[in-house]
């Protein structure tokens, strides 16, 4: 942790300020390119799956306040980076891939033990998610 400094505690500072974002009711101030809507997607439950489809945004956020969240059948688009963040981890919270995908080579499914626990990954290949960045204890299986 020493080689990035405080980079660890920023990113959770601006995950804790992601966490606020009301993407129906914020003002965005500042200089925009393109438009700025579906800035993040909350999954609070397991009856969510995408049917290997992709997501609609690239924030994730796994609520698991009520119930276990769970995304399943997910199929990335090859480029596109996105971060997964598990903002309470009451009840149970994971990511599973569509069954040619994996996130390190060889699993299909990210567990979420703790709250804020986040990854940050970069879709490589059509059977590929590189992790960038692993914020957290997210164990994989």
């Amino acid at each position: 942790m020493a080689k990035y400094g405080n980079w660890f505690e920023n990113a959770q500072n601006v995950l804790a300020k992601i966490a606020n974002i009301n993407t129906a009711g914020d003002t965005f101030t500042g200089e925009v390119t393109g438009d700025v809507t579906n800035v993040k997607t909350t999954y609070s439950t397991a009856s969510n799956p995408l049917g290997d489809a992709d997501l609609p945004t690239t924030l994730i956020e796994l609520d698991g306040s009520t119930a276990g969240a769970a995304v399943s059948g997910w199929t990335p688009t090859v480029g596109k980076t996105y971060t997964i963040w598990c903002s309470d981890s009451t009840n149970d919270c994971a990511m599973n891939l569509s069954s040619n995908i994996t996130w390190n080579g060889t699993n299909t499914t990210a567990l979420f033990a703790d709250d804020n626990d986040a990854l940050v990954v970069t879709c490589v290949s059509a059977t590929r998610l590189l992790i960038v960045e692993n914020l957290g204890a997210v164990a994989f299986s």
